[in-house]
Formats: C-alpha cells, structure tokens, sequence
C-alpha cells in the first residue's frame, strides 16, 4: 500500500521530514499587481519560427538542483551520523514544434542530468479536428491528468510515493484525443501501447512489491535490451467545468468555482508478473476557487500474483491529496 505525498527534507530510517514551501510564483507579478492587473503565470518562449509561421522550432531547458541531508541513528551509545550532498535533480532539455502546417508539431525531451542521460519523449502529433488528434512516439501514459501535467507546475517539489508506484510511465505507442495539452470542457486521450515501460523510475510498483530492477530502454549510456510487445491500452476521460485550466493544480489566475472530475484506466494483455499491472483504475478530482486549490487522486492496481491461482487480484492501492492557497498574487503556501 502506498498513500501521502512526498517532499524533501531531512531524513532518516524513521520517517521522511516535511517541507512547507512558500513559492515565488512569477517574476512580473508584483509589477502587474501594482498596476492592478492579474499577472501573467506563462512561461517565456524561445522561438525561431518561418515568415509564415508555419514550421517553427523552440527550445525550453528546465533545471533544479536538490540538497539531501540524513541523519542516521548508530545506536544508544554513539552519536548520530549527518551526511548530506547537492545534487542536479533534474537537468531538461525539450525540443519541440511544427512542420510545414500548425497541424503537424513533434517534441524532443531529453535529461542531461549527470548519470542520468535519457531519452523522455520522442514523438510527432497531427491535428485532423480539434476533436481528433493523433500523437505517435514516446510519450506519458495519458494515466490521471495529475501525473500528465510537469514537473514544473507541482504546488511542491515533487511527485508524490504514488507516482513511482502507479504511473503513468512513458512509453511507446499510439494516442487519440482533443487536446492533451489545453483540453476542453468534455476531454478524452485514449491510446494503445507496447506495454513495456520505457524509463525504470515510475509505473514500477510490481517491481518493488518483487525486489525487481526493471529494464530502462530509455538510458541513453546502458539501455536494456528490446522487450516483447504486450499491448496495453490506457484511457483517460474528464469534465473540466467553468474553465478550469487543469495544466497546472494551483489556482493561479483566481476566479470563481470550477472543477475538474475524471477517471483513468490502463489494461494489460500479457503482462509480465513480475514487472507490470494488468489493470489500473484512478478517479480524481480537482477544485478551484478564489486561488484556493484541492486535488484528490485514488489508485487501484491489480495485478496477475506471479503464484496462486487467481488470474487478477488487487494488489496496490493508494492516494494523494494535495491544498494550496495564492494570495497577494506572489506566494503560494
């Protein structure tokens, strides 16, 4: 069973420490507060783009560094040993655009983090309507819109415990919907996949329950080796009320109520028992109003027992809740 949601902190074999964060939200926003306007929270873009506009190319580099300290308890009569390091949590590097229409746009993401270099997604996506849309490559599960939004938008530092144990993994395969990345009120992503998870970092609870490695196709310096092809199909379906931006969970531009409601699902053909989930099964729910924020995200994972005679049993179940609250436009508790 896993539940919570995990930040970095002092640490030891008895428990994780908390963080409580208050965040500077945007650098303009003290500016545009002045002027009593509501700030903007979009990130700056660097684009080079044709005189038509048609074929573009940008470039986006995320970075955050993380410092560690553990205090490990040697016993009655010795002190306590500290140890603590500085480290590049994440060093990203995205390259993304379009091609000789706006319909037709492709996205490279890679980590340069050192003893981390890795391929993240690699894929290409043409928009037949906007009720229609096709993304090929490697990319997120469309597995609970909590886990398909970045890194960069978390109210904390962190993914929660749920996220390496329940997904959504990356992997590669073949997604329809209406838009992943600015969905609309009625929203859909429903694909099929290899079944193979493509980074050994998240989606991997099987593995932990089993003492496992996983395979980790995606390293670019030791990659495992080609895996069989299992055919998984994952679904994710909401009703985003009043224009709520779900991209990001806090309530940045303010405003009156609006939710978001949804369930995922993912189903495994053949999986490996000792590597993946048969089947994953997540509501959520996600609230704002007036800057105050509250998300609530279920996971259920069944898996086929690597003994025993049942086909399917539930094996990890777990949850996250995360409350934040903007004021004065600049800061988030």
């Amino acid at each position: 069973m896993t539940s919570g949601t995990r930040s970095r902190g002092v640490r030891g074999p008895r428990g994780a420490g908390t963080l409580l964060a208050f965040a500077w939200i945007a650098t303009g926003a003290s500016n545009a507060a002045a002027d009593g306007e509501r700030p903007s929270y979009e990130r700056p873009r660097l684009e080079v783009a044709t005189e038509d506009g048609q074929s573009a190319l940008r470039l986006h580099l995320a970075a955050q560094f993380r410092w560690e300290g553990t205090s490990t308890d040697k016993g009655d009569e010795a002190d306590r040993e500290w140890s603590d390091k500085i480290l590049f949590r994440r060093l990203r590097v995205v390259f993304e655009g379009r091609a000789i229409t706006e319909d037709l746009t492709y996205r490279l993401h890679f980590s340069l983090a050192p003893g981390q270099l890795e391929l993240y997604d690699l894929s290409i996506a043409y928009a037949f309507h906007p009720q229609a849309r096709l993304l090929l490559g490697q990319n997120k599960l469309p597995f609970t819109r909590y886990r398909m939004d970045s890194f960069q938008d978390l109210p904390l530092v962190e993914w929660g415990y749920e996220t390496p144990y329940f997904g959504a993994e990356r992997q590669i395969g073949l997604t329809l919907h209406n838009g992943m990345d600015r969905p609309p009120e009625f929203e859909y992503e429903f694909g099929i996949y290899t079944g193979v998870n493509a980074r050994a970092s998240n989606g991997i609870g099987v593995s932990k329950v089993y003492a496992e490695t996983p395979p980790n196709p995606s390293s670019l310096t030791n990659p495992a080796a080609p895996s069989s092809f299992h055919p998984e199909l994952a679904g994710h379906f909401a009703y985003n009320y009043g224009g709520i931006d779900v991209r990001r969970p806090s309530d940045l531009e303010g405003g009156p109520f609006r939710f978001s409601v949804g369930v995922s699902a993912t189903w495994d053909a053949q999986p490996d028992s000792l590597l993946d989930m048969a089947m994953r099964v997540a509501p959520e729910l996600l609230i704002k109003v007036g800057g105050f924020h509250a998300l609530g995200v279920f996971y259920l994972g069944f898996w086929e027992q690597a003994v025993g005679e049942e086909d399917m049993a539930l094996g990890l179940f777990g949850g996250v809740g995360q409350l934040s609250y903007v004021f004065l436009d600049m800061f988030e508790v």
